[in-house]
Order: structure tokens, then C-alpha cells, then sequence
């Protein structure tokens, strides 16, 4: 009885530090926690209990998703997001939005600031709205890039494996004296030199995505303009000029004047929604409206066609909905337009491949010619 007592004793204490050791790496790993699937089960549970007929408190329904995070002493990463949110409320006069502002985008938190100046559950089903929408943008434009970036691994495998083991054995078995075409020679010095051009090719493909990840969010200069022209930056342009309308409209939609909700904006924006937001607060210093300041920025900003609307819309309609059927129109008129895009650059990246592949056929094809007919001259002379 004693022996099971103690055995009980270390099995007991071996479970507190595997638990223990559990909720260390939760609490370290809790900003992953905040995934779209979460947030919108998030935001869906907020809307209810801040409706009615429960119209809890903000701070009083985080408490209760948190108790929902524990069971036996064990605790979720969503636990420590809900703990952090719960002690920014507690030490500060900071509102949920600027709790939460960390672990969710931007455009998020800018609506969440606007509908607690009225009513917090309207704007929660707002963010449900929205957040499904600009998913659905998200969603065509990682498809956009994934397709071709897998793409080109294949080719890269192709001209690897060309490189590595089929020309070296026609190489190999070449007399000395061979005359190769064009095309043949190529492939000679293609896999000659295959420990050269090969690993520059992979660096400067990988510089280059690491360029365009950064540059998305933060490239800026005179010549971001140009790039826009082309995916995926024309694409990143819409997904964010969606967003930037739709937490604009809502901020005026609360009440806030627009100069009034740019500044607001530009605090938690990043740095390429930052500077065109900055540029058209310059517009509006002017004595302008957004629509004319959108237009006189000149920088195609959130969409070519949906500045000229937004200027017509707040030039000739009386009403306050110009923002709102924009920010609509832009959402649903965006996936389309990244859908279209999408097509068009997998269709180019495909064709590529297909020439790669082609020239490399042929090249075999005329490498096989020139070494057999060279293998015939030397037969005929013996």
C-alpha cells in the first residue's frame, strides 16, 4: 500500500511537470494561436455574448473564452492570448481593440476601435463579414504565387537531373574530335558548369522572394508604383486597399470625421498602407474629399476604376454610403480581378515551363544526332 502511494506520488509529480512544461511552450507559442479559423470562432463567440440578450461586458466575455482554455491544469496558447488581452485591460485605459491590436491585422483592429464607440457587436459581425471576404481574397492570392513557385521547382529538378546524369552520358561518349551545333554545345556547357550557374540561379531565386515578401508590406519609394503593374504587388494592392476601405467606412460609420479616422489609421498601419495614407492626409489638409484626394495622390490607390467611382460617388451622392458601397464593391471586384490574375500568371509561368522543357528535349534530341554522327564518321574511317 505504501509502495503504490509513492508510485502514485512520482506518477503525480511527473504529470505536473510534463503539464507544466506543456503550458511553458503554449505560452511561448501563443501568438500562432491566432489563426483565421480561431479568430473568426473568436469574434463569432464575442458578437453573442456582447449582443443581447447576454450584452456582456467586453472584459467579462474574454474571461469566459478564457475559462473555456483550461482543463486540468492544462492551458491552450488561446489562454495566454485571452491572459494578455485581460491584463492590458486591467493595467491601462486601452480599449479591447488596442488589447488585441497584436495579434490581429490591422484593418481588424481599426473597426474593433470604431464599434466601441457604439455598438461592440455590430462589430463583430462586421469583422466576421469582412474577414471572409478578404479570406477569399487571401486564399486566390497565395494560390497565385504557390502554383508558380512549385512550377519552378520542377524545372529546377528538370534541369538538374538533365544537368547531373543525361548529357554527362552522351558527354562522356563523345569522340574528341566531335563538331556540336548550337543547341548542343549549350547543353555541353550547361552541365560543364553545373556547380556554377546552378547554385547562383537558386540564390538569386531565393533573394528574390525574400525581396518580394519584404517589399509587400514595406517597399515605398517612387518606384512601388510601377511594380504594382505587375503580381503579385498589383494583388497585395487590392487585398489592402480592401481593407483600408472597409475599416475607414466603418471608422466613419462611428462618427469619426475622415481626417479624424486617417489619423487614427496611419498609427497602426504598416509601412506601404502607412505612406498612402500619409499622402492622402496631405490631400485632405488641402480642403479636399477622400475621392479627390485618392485621385490627386496619383498613385492608383486602393484601385484604378474604384478611385474614379469613389470621386464620382462623393461628388454627386448626397448620402454618407459611398464609402460602404465601395469598400463592397472593392471586396467583391478585387477576388475577381486576383482570380483573373492568377489565371493569367499561371498560364505564363506554365508556358515557360513547357518551353524549358522543350528547348531541353530538343537539345537531347540534337546532342544524340551530333555525337551518333560523329561516332558514324569515325566507324567509316577505320
Amino acid at each position: 500500500m505504501i509502495k503504490n502511494f509513492i508510485l502514485s506520488l512520482g506518477l503525480g509529480d511527473l504529470r505536473n511537470s510534463v503539464v507544466n512544461l506543456q503550458n511553458r511552450w503554449a505560452y511561448l507559442t501563443r501568438k500562432s494561436a491566432m489563426t483565421f479559423k480561431t479568430r473568426m470562432a473568436m469574434y463569432r463567440m464575442m458578437e453573442k455574448m456582447t449582443g443581447e440578450p447576454a450584452a456582456l461586458p467586453v472584459f467579462n466575455a474574454v474571461e469566459e473564452l478564457q475559462s473555456l482554455e483550461e482543463s486540468k491544469g492544462k492551458k491552450t496558447k488561446l489562454w495566454y492570448v485571452y491572459q494578455d488581452i485581460i491584463d492590458e485591460l486591467r493595467s491601462s485605459d486601452a480599449g479591447f481593440a488596442e488589447a488585441i491590436a497584436k495579434y490581429v491585422p490591422e484593418q481588424d483592429v481599426m473597426v474593433l476601435v470604431a464599434s466601441e464607440q457604439g455598438d461592440i457587436d455590430e462589430g463583430f459581425r462586421s469583422l466576421i463579414e469582412n474577414n471572409r471576404k478578404m479570406q477569399a481574397m487571401k486564399k486566390s492570392f497565395i494560390s497565385a504565387i504557390s502554383y508558380p513557385g512549385f512550377l519552378v521547382v520542377v524545372i529546377l529538378g528538370f534541369l538538374s537531373y538533365f544537368s547531373l546524369y543525361i548529357i554527362p552520358q552522351f558527354v562522356e561518349n563523345m569522340p574528341p574530335d566531335t563538331v556540336l551545333s548550337g543547341m548542343s554545345a549549350l547543353l555541353a556547357q550547361m552541365s560543364k558548369y553545373y556547380f556554377y550557374w546552378f547554385p547562383s540561379l537558386v540564390l538569386f531565386l531565393l533573394s528574390m522572394i525574400i525581396f518580394v515578401i519584404w517589399a509587400m508590406p514595406n517597399f515605398t519609394n517612387k518606384y512601388r508604383k510601377h511594380l504594382e503593374n505587375i503580381p503579385p504587388f498589383n494583388m497585395y494592392r487590392i487585398m489592402t486597399g480592401g481593407g483600408f476601405l472597409f475599416a475607414l467606412n466603418s471608422l466613419t460609420k462611428a462618427g469619426y470625421q475622415e481626417l479624424e479616422a486617417l489619423l487614427m489609421m496611419v498609427n497602426l498601419a504598416k509601412p506601404y498602407l502607412k505612406h498612402r495614407i500619409e499622402v492622402i492626409i496631405e490631400q485632405l489638409a488641402d480642403g479636399k474629399n477622400v475621392g479627390e484626394a485618392l485621385i490627386d495622390c496619383q498613385l492608383d490607390f486602393p484601385d484604378k476604376q474604384m478611385v474614379k467611382e469613389l470621386a464620382i460617388q462623393t461628388k454627386y451622392n448626397d448620402s454618407d454610403d459611398s464609402l460602404d458601397i465601395l469598400s463592397k464593391t472593392l471586396t467583391d471586384d478585387g477576388l475577381e480581378t486576383i482570380q483573373m490574375q492568377s489565371a493569367i500568371l499561371n498560364k505564363i509561368i506554365t508556358l515557360f515551363v513547357f518551353g524549358t522543357l522543350a528547348i531541353l528535349v530538343l537539345g537531347m534530341l540534337q546532342l544524340q544526332a551530333d555525337v551518333g554522327g560523329a561516332n558514324t564518321v569515325n566507324i567509316t574511317s577505320m
